[in-house]
């Protein structure tokens, strides 16, 4: 099967945002000439990848879910409303990704991601955040992290961004 302009993009992991262009950063587009069904729908059938959403608000938890439970071989392990909570349960739930907001109440998602990646180092994290991501992407990648999806903008690109997350 040949490839589509839309795995390109995973490949390239760089993105054209206002005339700059940011490695490692999943704030993108898929072309519009790449219909929704040639998205990848299967993973590995051994195992599913294990996602854990963290995020203050619960109505930005919801939409989270609601946009990976779609995706086969994906499943929603663990939700967490704070760093603490983040913590705790990347411990016990052993998840392959986070999607975790940065900025949240006790102690926010840039800290708590360095706290779970001394512990988790095989683990992907995935910020979100509603403000500049090019003004958070140096932060966030000192934290630990691998992307930054803005919330405005998580309905089409989260995903693509789990994706390159998970690309080996």
């Amino acid at each position: 099967m040949p490839k589509t302009n839309y795995e390109h993009y995973h490949k390239r992991r760089t993105v054209n945002c206002s005339a700059n262009v940011f490695p490692l950063v999943f704030i993108f587009s898929a072309p519009q000439d790449v219909p929704p069904e040639t998205r990848k729908t299967e993973v590995n059938p051994v195992s599913e990848i294990r996602i854990l959403i963290v995020d203050d608000h619960e109505a930005i938890r919801q939409g989270v879910r609601s946009v990976l439970t779609q995706y086969v071989g994906w499943e929603i392990c663990g939700e967490a409303v704070d760093g603490e909570d983040a913590i705790a349960k990347a411990k016990s739930l052993e998840p392959d990704v986070i999607v975790l907001d940065i900025r949240m109440p006790k102690l926010g998602g840039l800290e708590a991601a360095k706290a779970i990646k001394t512990q988790l180092t095989k683990t992907k994290i995935l910020f979100l955040t509603q403000h500049d991501a090019a003004a958070m992407l140096p932060v966030a990648l000192q934290s630990g992290g691998q992307g930054l999806v803005s919330k405005y903008d998580m309905d089409r690109h989260l995903i693509p961004a789990i994706e390159a997350l998970l690309e080996p």
